[in-house]
């Protein structure tokens, strides 16, 4: 079973508080989707733990604007700033483990990305049009995305044409999804380290290749003490008050 998670964005606890409870729960793969730096107070310790535990590993737009890669105009002021500091703080040779990393790759018949599809680094996939686009213009039938920090599910009856056949779901922690033959999916497990669904919890999700089935969970951990490590580094105190609000 593997665990899949994205946008961890330097958040240690949170990281930490989801590999411990995936584990728990069964999984002995682990996928991550990209941005496991940027916004949060521990970009080298988040950055190893996903070197030495992930089988497969993807680089977001926050991974590649800390190793220079991105246009960092892109960002609004906040994340700028993030960034800044997270270049800065990167040991040399977890900075080069992120520049190796792909935006997009296949594992074990997954399409995994960290945007969408068609634009591995910048689009965000989340509404039912954006979602046919991707379901049109390339061939899976199971995709994997982070980057909107939300938990969704798309799906798309295979011999479907019209766009507005597309479903979205907003799973909650505890939904579990069948993937019915001859449906398409692209789902995002939510974000580790910054939900924006309302809910502080870290999100994560936990993919059955053999039953075809895909569980979201959501972890408690203490955002706390993120809370004052971004503090202590000079990170702008947005970053910290968001993470009580999960927004």
């Amino acid at each position: 079973m593997y665990c899949v998670l994205a946008d961890i964005h330097g958040n240690l606890e949170a990281l930490e508080a989801v590999l411990t409870a995936a584990r728990e729960a069964g999984a002995g793969r682990f996928l991550s989707l990209g941005d496991t730096v940027g916004y949060g107070p521990d970009p080298n310790a988040c950055t190893r733990l996903v070197r030495e535990r992930c089988d497969a590993a993807l680089a977001g737009n926050h991974d590649l604007a800390a190793v220079g890669r991105e246009d960092i105009g892109w960002f609004n002021e906040v994340a700028s700033a993030a960034i800044h500091w997270t270049a800065a703080e990167l040991e040399p040779d977890l900075a080069t483990y992120l520049d190796s990393l792909p935006s997009e790759l296949t594992r074990d018949s997954l399409l995994l990305a960290h945007g969408s599809p068609l634009d591995p680094v910048r689009e965000y996939v989340t509404d039912a049009w954006s979602a046919s686009m991707n379901f049109r213009d390339r061939q899976f039938d199971l995709c994997f995305v982070g980057h909107a920090h939300y938990p969704l599910v798309f799906s798309l009856d295979r011999c479907g044409e019209d766009p507005g056949e597309v479903q979205l779901g907003e799973p909650g922690g505890g939904a579990v999804i069948d993937l019915l033959p001859g449906s398409r999916y692209i789902i995002n497990p939510g974000a580790v380290g910054q939900p924006r669904d309302g809910n502080p919890q870290a999100a994560f999700a936990l993919y059955d290749p053999g039953a075809r089935r895909v569980e979201f969970r959501r972890v408690s951990y203490p955002l706390e003490v993120t809370q004052e490590k971004i503090r202590q580094a000079g990170l702008p105190l947005q970053l910290a008050e968001r993470l009580s609000r999960g927004t």
